[in-house]
């Protein structure tokens, strides 16, 4: 009994990454968009919230919507038990969203 409670607590963890990277990213789950910024001082990264329009698993190409912009982003990584899954942007529009 006690080794098969260390086989399912050691294979455990796998079962719940499998599920989430078949799983994607749902229309309306909240995400982690990163995105790239030039400026003078050189290249920086950021990550805010967002929220997914379309659904998609990774590597896909998804639409997403932060801080009243939609963007196209790449779904990098499926999340996990702390953080929501993770999106690249590929393209975004400069132009903020009517309404928002």
């Amino acid at each position: 009994m006690l080794l098969l409670f260390f086989a399912y607590s050691f294979i455990s963890p796998y079962a719940f990454k499998f599920f989430l990277e078949q799983r994607g990213v749902a229309k309306g789950d909240t995400v982690l968009v990163t995105f790239e910024k030039k400026s003078g001082f050189g290249l920086s990264i950021e990550k805010l919230p967002g929220k997914a329009i379309t659904s998609g698993k990774i590597g896909d190409v998804i639409e997403v919507e932060f801080m009243g912009r939609r963007a196209s982003a790449e779904v990098v990584s499926g999340g996990g038990f702390i953080f929501p899954p993770e999106v690249k942007i590929l393209f975004y529009q400069e132009t903020p969203i009517r309404g928002v």
